[in-house]
């Protein structure tokens, strides 16, 4: 925000993308554990992986300026703000991408819903709104209605989000292992659990 010079907000602009193009496979392989209390499986990983260095790739190489075509500065408010001029690559590659993976996300959690125990609804809301919030930033930066053109509120959702996140994991104790143990196992058994004492 600082920096005065295009090349330095494009620097700075094009390293924020990793964790940016990270985060949507990040987060759906995170809440695939949390809410089915299981590893995703090898193929979503690479797969997944795959497609994000493909996309993190297309952001620095930039072949044939698809992603990023020409960038200037702009000045909003008297600051200097950068107008990344996005192209193709972008509103068909990492859009579609993170749209879906963030859908994918929101169909876990409200599957979870239903098929989790009580106590661990709260906590699928609070996931579920964090996942919901990412997605109405980029559905405004697209729609064009914000009187700053060169304003992208995606990521601005992103740190409300993450704040969410941390409400959940201080609150509901999202990463802990023994929720998560409890679901997957005593939740789900068939039939009752009989403990004896070992001194009986």
């Amino acid at each position: 925000l600082t920096n005065p010079h295009l090349q330095g907000k494009l620097f700075w602009a094009n390293l924020e993308f990793v964790p940016i193009m990270s985060l949507p496979l990040v987060w759906l392989l995170t809440l695939r554990r949390i809410v089915d209390a299981r590893a995703p499986r090898l193929w979503w990983q690479v797969t997944g992986g795959a497609i994000t260095a493909l996309l993190v790739a297309s952001v620095f190489l930039n072949p044939a300026h698809l992603f990023c075509g020409n960038p200037s500065i702009a000045i909003v408010d008297g600051n200097p703000a950068l107008n990344y001029d996005y192209r193709i690559l972008f509103y068909v590659g990492f859009v579609p991408w993170a749209v879906i993976m963030l859908a994918v996300g929101v169909a876990l959690l409200d599957r979870g819903m239903s098929q989790t125990p009580f106590i661990f609804r709260r906590r699928n809301q609070v996931l579920l709104v964090a996942s919901l919030v990412p997605m109405v930033g980029l559905a405004v930066y697209l729609s064009n209605t914000l009187p700053w053109h060169s304003f992208d509120p995606t990521f601005l959702c992103v740190s409300a989000a993450v704040l969410l996140c941390g409400y959940a994991v201080l609150r509901y104790r999202v990463l802990d292992v023994v929720p998560l143990a409890r679901d997957a196992l005593i939740e789900h058994l068939a039939a009752g659990v009989v403990v004896l004492d070992a001194c009986d």
